[in-house]
């Protein structure tokens, strides 16, 4: 797997950007834009999943166009939790771009409004209805016509080119169900409900599950139906990788809804993407992960995908090049704070110090709460040899799980080699402890051969506990017990520390 090209650039080329110097309107940069969720206005109100399948689909749309980053529906969802205007949406979203808009079904036709609206200025920049006959087995043809035609329209409005037409393998109109398409509709909105990173609401698996189910029972050929029930499986046992005593089993049927997914459509990047998050989490399968990035990068880029390309890159020590898809992932989905901690994580792992802090404190400040923030700045400080800075952060604060474990660090940057090993006692002496930090200390205190005892011991017991290369396994590297414990996990050659 060639990971880097010749001349050691980033080898997950974003071929979507190679041709942004032709047009004008994209020669500075991409024009961002954000779908805001559309209003249910039917009579009933109780077609907000069918409001949310729109808003999907004219973000996969503008998604086609090569001009548009589209900001991800995680952030769009937290940003409008609080009523805003547009341009404090644009802000907070960072997007010049907003597109809103209303659904509503009461008996026939379906009515859609939509408007583009400049960010900067607050002024409509486009605006019009659509009405369309909708009967028992056209539903998900129509929104898809319907959403090409008002992405279409929105880049005409900003002079941008327009997006291409739906490439993926989808079924014809007649071979999908009236039931078949609401089951799929109601599974991707609760699927999309398990999207949102800092709330999960009760039986929200069970939900997108069930209907999910069933549109595959209908429809036996859906690609995306067995794509979003393999995320919904996916989703679920990574957020509880211990509530279900078969936890593995589930993630077999995730890895088996993804590939089905894929035969059934070979040019599906998503699906590509979380298979390819299945293999490197959860299968130590690195080769074949690395093969599924490169191909949803080509095939197209979302906030998702370089998410989780980003996980990947820094798992395998390639930190530099993780730290760029964390900030294109980041700036698709500004709001995520998931992706904002293990970027500021992987900056230090490159050495990025001062970024790391700064993102860090920034972390802290908006969020007091953040334990790990307060930890991860007791570490960095004594890390870069702030230790008074460091000590005032440690007492700012309750001795929480993270942040006992950067005071084992701080005690051991500061000399004080004994109380260092005290609290590793303390640690240790518990039933469960985190034992990589515990190792960390004891490489910074030169007991490399004691550390190597602790990550024998928890690979022994998991190998995928050891999955993502730390930065303070470098003085590791040369030692023949740290080279033979990658062997046993399946790193490959290219994954290995930074000597």
């Amino acid at each position: 797997v060639n990971l880097r090209d010749d001349g050691g650039g980033d080898g997950f080329n974003e071929s979507r950007r190679d041709s942004a110097e032709d047009h004008p309107a994209a020669a500075e940069s991409y024009l961002s834009v954000a779908v805001l969720p559309f209003e249910d206005q039917s009579a009933t109100s109780d077609q907000q999943f069918m409001a949310d399948g729109f808003v999907e689909e004219i973000s996969n749309a503008l998604m086609r166009s090569p001009d548009f980053d589209v900001i991800d529906w995680n952030s769009v969802y937290l940003a409008t939790r609080t009523p805003a205007d547009y341009r404090s949406l644009s802000e907070r979203l960072d997007s010049r771009y907003l597109l809103a808009g209303s659904v509503a079904l009461s008996g026939d036709p379906l009515r859609i409004t939509a408007r583009l609206m400049d960010g900067e200025t607050g002024n409509r920049l486009w605006g019009d209805s659509f009405s369309r006959t909708i009967n028992s087995s056209n539903l998900l043809d129509v929104q898809g016509a319907i959403a090409h035609e008002i992405a279409s329209r929105a880049a005409e409005a900003v002079g941008v080119r327009e997006p291409t037409r739906f490439s993926q393998n989808r079924l014809p109109a007649n071979a999908l169900s009236t039931e078949a398409q609401a089951s799929f509709l109601r599974g991707m909105y609760h699927l999309r409900q398990m999207q949102v990173m800092n709330e999960l609401p009760e039986g929200v698996f069970e939900k997108a599950r069930a209907n999910l189910e069933n549109a595959i029972v209908e429809a036996p050929e859906y690609a995306d139906a067995y794509f979003a029930l393999g995320t919904a499986y996916s989703f679920h046992v990574t957020r509880h990788p211990f509530d279900d005593e078969d936890w593995e089993a589930l993630f077999d049927r995730a890895s088996y809804y993804l590939e089905r997914a894929i035969e059934l459509d070979p040019n599906h990047a998503r699906a590509y993407a979380m298979r390819a998050f299945v293999r490197h989490r959860w299968r130590l399968d690195f080769d074949g992960a690395a093969e599924d990035y490169q191909r949803a990068m080509s095939l197209g880029v979302g906030g998702d995908v370089h998410w989780g390309l980003a996980m990947f890159l820094s798992n395998t020590g390639q930190f530099e090049e993780s730290v760029h898809h964390y900030t294109e992932a980041l700036r698709l989905d500004p709001l995520n704070y998931g992706i904002m901690t293990q970027r500021a994580h992987t900056m230090a792992c490159a050495g990025q110090f001062e970024e790391s802090i700064a993102q860090w404190e920034q972390l802290y400040s908006d969020l007091p709460e953040m334990e790990v923030a307060r930890g991860a700045l007791v570490a960095l400080y004594a890390l870069t040899g702030q230790l008074e800075k460091s000590a005032q952060m440690m007492d700012s604060g309750p001795d929480s799980e993270p942040n006992v474990y950067s005071k084992m660090l701080l005690l051991a940057k500061s000399g004080r080699k004994d109380e260092a090993e005290e609290l590793i006692e303390t640690v240790t002496s518990r039933e469960n402890f985190d034992v990589f930090p515990v190792a960390g200390t004891l490489v910074e205190l030169g007991e490399k051969q004691r550390a190597l005892d602790y990550l024998e011991a928890a690979v022994k017991s998991d190998p995928k506990s050891m999955l993502g290369i730390q930065w303070w396994y470098q003085p590791l590297a040369d030692e023949p017990r740290f080279q033979r414990l990658l062997d046993e996990i399946g790193f490959p050659s290219w994954a290995r520390v930074p000597q």
